[in-house]
């Protein structure tokens, strides 16, 4: 935006050669629309005055066509400045729109904890029937589904109904093993204490789960979780095999205390008596059987290599407490 201002100075009166009179000149009139125009800045909120030093200053003055004319030319350059501000403000290109959120491929048959619907963007298929008796190959279950055999080396697969459903019932859980002979808890070192299981079928085959949605950054991992309303290590480790793999397990011996990245668990082996993989909880959308040979390739986060370690043989970088 550009404002030009043009004023005279004082012009005397005086006659044109075709006889007409030329009334004399003063910027009389130039203060009041001068005034307005400083109003009018105001109300902008821009400084400056048109009418010179006000009196009683050390360089006080009467205003001038001149000083009037700065005045004007000082709050144009302002005003310029305001105008390229909106002009760059409504060129600048809009903000890329959101990405969509993706669409679940599937849903979980089982709801969360706070009742809602549980999307799967990458859900599992189930295995071919071959790999459930196969102890070579990797077999796969998949939530609420019924291709799965009815039974496997001589135990039946079928739902637990009858699991506790309170901290003093899972205390007293059948599967615990009263006289084992393991460590004290280790000191969780400001972390929290976990107690979680490894079960291994008859066949040699390890039982695995892929946490929904790769929760907590793991593709497959076993089950897990915090020690919380007063349950006991060994009624944890069993709880947590029921709630994330649907399966019903037995203590058969200490496995090892890992440290983890929130974490220090305690983990026991154990063997299968019953329930069913495909009545996994929400928090896994896949159990699976995995030969030792697979184990390594199968579990790929670092905190689980200690338990590969201590069921192959095989050495690892990550301690055991």
């Amino acid at each position: 935006m550009t404002v030009l201002l043009f004023a005279k100075s004082q012009v005397k009166g005086y006659a044109r050669k075709d006889g007409t009179y030329v009334k004399p000149y003063t910027t009389a009139k130039l203060p009041p629309l001068l005034q307005q125009m400083q109003a009018q800045m105001q109300a902008l909120g821009l400084k400056g005055s048109f009418a010179g030093e006000p009196p009683g200053t050390a360089k006080a003055k009467p205003p001038s066509a001149y000083s009037y004319a700065q005045a004007a030319m000082a709050a144009a350059k302002k005003l310029h400045g305001f105008a390229q501000q909106a002009q760059a403000k409504a060129t600048v290109a809009p903000p890329p729109p959101a990405k969509p959120k993706p669409t679940p491929k599937a849903y979980h048959p089982k709801a969360n904890e706070q009742g809602a619907s549980v999307g799967l963007y990458a859900p599992h298929s189930h295995t071919d029937p071959a790999t459930w008796g196969d102890p070579d190959q990797v077999a796969t279950f998949t939530p609420g589904d019924s291709h799965r055999p009815h039974t496997l080396h001589g135990v039946l697969f079928a739902l637990w109904q009858d699991h506790p459903h309170s901290p003093a019932g899972w205390n007293q859980v059948p599967g615990q093993y009263p006289g084992l002979d393991e460590p004290p808890l280790p000191d969780p070192k400001g972390k929290h204490l976990s107690a979680g299981v490894v079960v291994v079928e008859d066949d040699g085959r390890i039982w695995t789960i892929s946490p929904s949605n790769g929760f907590g950054g793991y593709t497959n991992t076993f089950p897990k979780g915090t020690l919380e309303d007063g349950i006991n290590p060994q009624a944890s480790a069993i709880k947590e095999a029921f709630e994330e793999s649907g399966l019903q397990v037995e203590i058969t011996g200490y496995l090892a205390d890992v440290e983890r990245s929130t974490s220090v668990t305690r983990y026991y082996r154990a063997r299968r008596v019953g329930g069913d993989p495909c009545d996994m909880g929400w928090e896994s959308q896949a159990v699976h059987l995995v030969p030792p040979a697979e184990l390594a390739n199968h579990l790929k986060n670092k905190y689980d290599k200690p338990l590969v370690s201590a069921l192959t043989g095989e050495t690892s970088d990550v301690a055991v407490v």
